[in-house]
């Protein structure tokens, strides 16, 4: 009786021990299958722009008008306008969906959420002016030379816009990676603890001998950093400055 009764235990411990391990295949199992699904149905997604006849519409009306414009100033000097690339216009139509509902449902604002999104979508100004020439063929406006100016100056306007945010975001980048830079950690450490070695601020600094060496090289040489006495370094006397 005993032994039946250790048996018992030992199956019913078999049988604990094998339940956590089908539990992980299962998961697996699943995982998988939705790995595969989303996979499919992401595919299926980029592919379905090439039965898309609005979007085919929407591409080639724009395409078209840049040939047209093209040939008229053929014998104008000047470079010719690019085709927009189907990244953009997959970007605009299916991204931006502002764009799908101001093209194919005009307003009293759609000119301005087309051409704000088209700027901003990274397209050329050319092509942006292009895109509205085409848009008002699609829904027979009349073209005249004021309308035409008037298109053309907005254009400018927001894409000065945002060259100049753009520019303003470069800047802010660049000066965020001078704050962040070895140089001013460097320049730093040396104002709060007026002398340090190379050890003592490649471990304040977290960083390595050889890069440490190599800055202090540097602003030595600018005449930032002094060593007043070998394997030290200080900052030189009224003469010092953070990168900002």
């Amino acid at each position: 009786m005993v032994l039946r009764k250790a048996s018992f235990i030992n199956t019913a411990r078999s049988h604990e021990k094998r339940l956590p391990d089908r539990r992980p295949k299962a998961l697996g199992t699943l995982l998988n299958t939705n790995t595969i699904y989303a996979a499919v149905q992401k595919e299926a997604q980029a592919d379905s722009y090439k039965s898309d006849p609005e979007y085919i519409a929407f591409g080639s009306v724009i395409n078209r008008t840049i040939d047209k414009c093209n040939v008229r100033n053929n014998n104008f000097d000047g470079d010719p306008i690019p085709h927009v690339a189907h990244r953009k216009l997959y970007g605009a139509w299916y991204i931006a969906k502002t764009v799908r509902e101001n093209w194919l449902h005009p307003t009293k604002t759609s000119q301005d959420s087309l051409i704000f999104t088209l700027v901003n979508g990274r397209w050329e100004i050319d092509q942006v002016r292009m895109a509205i020439v085409a848009w008002w063929d699609v829904h027979h406006r009349k073209t005249t030379d004021d309308a035409f100016r008037t298109m053309t100056e907005q254009v400018d306007q927001v894409g000065e816009a945002r060259n100049k945010k753009r520019m303003q975001v470069l800047k802010q980048n660049k000066q965020k990676r001078r704050q962040n830079s070895l140089r001013s950690k460097i320049i730093v450490a040396l104002t709060e603890f007026r002398t340090m070695t190379t050890k003592h601020l490649s471990t304040y600094l977290n960083a390595t001998g050889k890069s440490i060496s190599c800055h202090l090289a540097r602003l030595v040489a600018d005449g930032v950093v002094v060593r007043p006495v070998y394997g030290s370094y200080s900052l030189a006397p009224a003469k010092f400055e953070i990168d900002r």
